[in-house]
């Protein structure tokens, strides 16, 4: 395994969300890259994704009424077209 070297004059970003979520980005200052060598993402302990939201919401209604995300556009599906497309049995 190879390990990226951090270059030594580097400057960072840091981003908070509302959610609490805190991103730190770091740019080199020798080079006029517009990207970042490296992005550290810190989430909160009661953080939950808009995915294991969804999954806990759907536990409390009937199959046919729940929502599930169709993997090749990442949207929302109903029952019947999750069904169609084979996500759900």
């Amino acid at each position: 395994m190879s390990k990226t070297k951090e270059p030594k004059d580097y400057f960072t970003r840091i981003f908070k969300t509302k959610e609490g979520i805190v991103s730190t980005w770091y740019y080199e200052k020798d080079h006029l890259n517009l990207n970042p060598f490296k992005v550290i993402i810190d989430y909160p302990k009661d953080y939950t994704s808009l995915e294991e939201d969804r999954k806990l919401s759907n536990k409390k209604i009937p199959k046919t009424k729940r929502r599930f995300i169709n993997p090749e556009t990442g949207k929302e599906v109903s029952y019947q077209r999750a069904k169609a497309l084979g996500i759900t049995k």
